[in-house]
């Protein structure tokens, strides 16, 4: 909480500043200007309807796919391994196994039976090769939990998302001997993340998975698309004057004076009774898991490769 905090101060271009309370609360304060904005921000995203992916059978292939790539990424299999984070994270407590509650949520078994009993439950058939290697994965090396691009940093780097894959929360399982020492908590914690980290083009880390992140980045290109085509159809239910989308100005501009640093118009749309022109950059913005990857974004979309531009309609004059 506190490295997240700090780093909220550090990037954002507000004026903030960290407040620690008499009881070790830590708090970000905002100015009343930055704090209404945010409230309002808030608001406008909780009153309306998500843009939620389709579920059909585009997705459904794109689903195959991703399972396919982490498999060739891993050595794992993707199904193998969701269906045992979800023995892990309550199943077991239903069978005769040998196990023991050492504290609060936090239990010991022995490795075999965790393997044998997670087999015994399966509907379907599976390898018992499989499930060793699913097992392994998640179990965290206690010696590389500092390890960051296969350097050894000097603090734990808990700022670090993409890179770092030998995290508590994604290998949540410690091998001690012939036993499994876990929290069936945070297993239930990392199947949400693994699930709902590929519908939403967010795995729970990125290094090594390169299969996978160029099918995700697939994936979302097609509700860039979309959402392309919906804004357009907006403008179009309105009876706007004029709309078009994905429009290239450079290939219009014979003479060649379109301003060269300007890119591609997701949409344009045109209201002779506003006397307005908008210009729409349509993006399905990246998940982000850290104050760091919030600002890296906000520099991809603005200042580096220019990534994305929010537009503000421009008034016709005359």
């Amino acid at each position: 909480m506190l490295q997240s905090n700090s780093d909220w101060c550090h990037y954002e271009l507000s004026d903030s500043s960290i407040e620690v309370t008499h009881d070790f609360l830590v708090n970000v304060e905002q100015n009343e200007v930055d704090e209404a904005l945010s409230t309002e921000f808030i608001e406008r995203k909780y009153n309306n309807i998500d843009y939620a992916i389709n579920y059909d059978d585009i997705d459904t292939e794109y689903i195959e796919k991703a399972a396919k790539a982490f498999s060739e990424d891993t050595g794992i299999e993707f199904q193998v391994l969701i269906s045992f984070l979800w023995y892990m994270k309550h199943e077991f407590s239903f069978l005769e196994s040998n196990f023991n509650e050492i504290e609060n949520n936090v239990i010991v078994m022995k490795r075999e039976s965790v393997i044998e009993d997670f087999i015994s439950c399966c509907t379907e058939s599976i390898q018992k090769d499989d499930v060793i290697k699913t097992l392994d994965f998640l179990c965290i090396a206690p010696e590389k939990i500092k390890t960051l691009k296969g350097k050894q940093e000097v603090l734990l780097p808990t700022w670090e998302r993409e890179n770092r894959d030998n995290r508590f929360d994604v290998k949540p399982l410690l091998r001690v001997n012939d036993s499994i020492v876990f929290s069936p908590f945070t297993l239930k914690t990392l199947h949400s993340r693994w699930t709902s980290g590929i519908m939403e083009f967010y795995p729970p880390y990125e290094i090594g998975l390169v299969k996978l992140k160029a099918v995700l980045t697939d994936w979302k290109k097609r509700y860039e698309k979309q959402m392309v085509v919906d804004i357009a159809e907006l403008f179009e239910n309105l009876e706007y004057d004029y709309i078009s989308s994905e429009v290239k100005l450079h290939s219009r501009d014979k003479t060649g004076n379109h301003p060269q640093e300007l890119g591609d118009y997701d949409v344009i749309a045109v209201s002779k009774h506003q006397r307005a022109i908008y210009i729409i950059e349509s993006k399905v913005l990246q998940k982000v898991g850290s104050i760091k990857e919030h600002n890296g974004q906000q520099k991809n979309f603005f200042y580096n490769d220019k990534n994305d531009e929010i537009s503000t309609p421009y008034r016709l004059h005359g």
